[in-house]
Formats: C-alpha cells, sequence, structure tokens
C-alpha cells in the first residue's frame, strides 16, 4: 500500500513541475490576448529564463539599478498608432514611440551618436555593420533584449546588453 504514494522528494518534484506548467500556460495565454505585451513577447520568448538585459544587469556591479529604465520600456504598453503621433522631444512624427527613442528622435542624437561610437569602437565589424543594417523596428528589439538571430560568436552578447544599459539608461528614464 506504500508503494502507491510518492516519497517527499518525487512529491516535491512533482508539486513544482505541475505549478511551473501551470504558470507556463497562464503567462502564454495572457501573453497572446493582450495587446499590451506585443512587444514584451517578441521580446522574452521563455517563461523560465529571466529577461536578457536582468541577465546582462547581473554580470556587472551597479547595473541592476540601472537596467529596470531599459526593462521598462520593454513592458510599457504597446503604442503603434495607425496615425503618425508628434513627438513632445523633437517634434518629428512616429508611429511608435519606442522604436522612434532609439532610431530616431533628434532629442536624443548625441546620446545615440555616442552608442554607435562605442558600438564601432568595442564590437566586431561585422556586428557593428550588421546592427546598423537592421531595420528600425529590429533594432530597438535587440537593444531591449531580444537574441540575435545571427552568429554572435567572438561577441559577448551580455556584454553588448551591458554597454546598452549604461549607455540608454538615463536618457531612457527622462524620455518615458
Amino acid at each position: 500500500m506504500m508503494d502507491y504514494f510518492p516519497n517527499k522528494v518525487q512529491w516535491k518534484n512533482t508539486v513544482k513541475s505541475a505549478v511551473r506548467r501551470h504558470e507556463q500556460s497562464q503567462w502564454l495565454q495572457r501573453m497572446a490576448v493582450d495587446p499590451d505585451f506585443g512587444r514584451f513577447k517578441t521580446i522574452h520568448c521563455e517563461v523560465t529564463t529571466p529577461s536578457m538585459i536582468w541577465a546582462a544587469a547581473n554580470t556587472s556591479t551597479g547595473l541592476l539599478h540601472k537596467a529596470k529604465f531599459i526593462a521598462r520600456l520593454c513592458t510599457l504598453p504597446f503604442k503603434q498608432s495607425d496615425m503618425p503621433i508628434e513627438c513632445s522631444k523633437c517634434k518629428k512624427l512616429y508611429r511608435d514611440e519606442i522604436v522612434h527613442f532609439f532610431a530616431s528622435c533628434s532629442a536624443v542624437s548625441g546620446k545615440r551618436s555616442l552608442f554607435w561610437d562605442c558600438v564601432i569602437n568595442e564590437y566586431p565589424v561585422t556586428f557593428s555593420s550588421w546592427l546598423h543594417n537592421l531595420c528600425d523596428d529590429d533594432l530597438t528589439n535587440t537593444l531591449l533584449g531580444k537574441r540575435p538571430d545571427i552568429d554572435l560568436s567572438g561577441i559577448d552578447y551580455l556584454q553588448f546588453l551591458c554597454t546598452v544599459i549604461k549607455t540608454w539608461y538615463t536618457t531612457a528614464d527622462q524620455y518615458v
């Protein structure tokens, strides 16, 4: 009769695995129906692993506090408009606020130049040219932690995300 009941370790594993499956199911269901998670679900594909921005911030002292400003950009409600919206900082028209922030807002052009100088000076030319040739949406998603679909041999991707955090955190905090 005792053989029918799992021991304590087996029971804990059974419960943990059932909770994990339930949480993942709930996470996927919410992501599928809530349009505010549009950008987030593109960037962060797995419930069981932390966001790449948070993983990068954990590799360097003092970055966790700064990473929250970049992570917040990823989790803001997805505001993509059919009608162009005028930027309050630079007066240009945009359809996606976060893409505009990273790719074209002239109010942050100085920060953008510093970022590109850093990328060009610290990373292989193949990576910097690949990054520069991305469309604005893909560039934004990459800067927010979406893992690139290219071979990153020779590139420490987490270190690259640390560069993103260090370069953009103060501006991200003031921008949105």
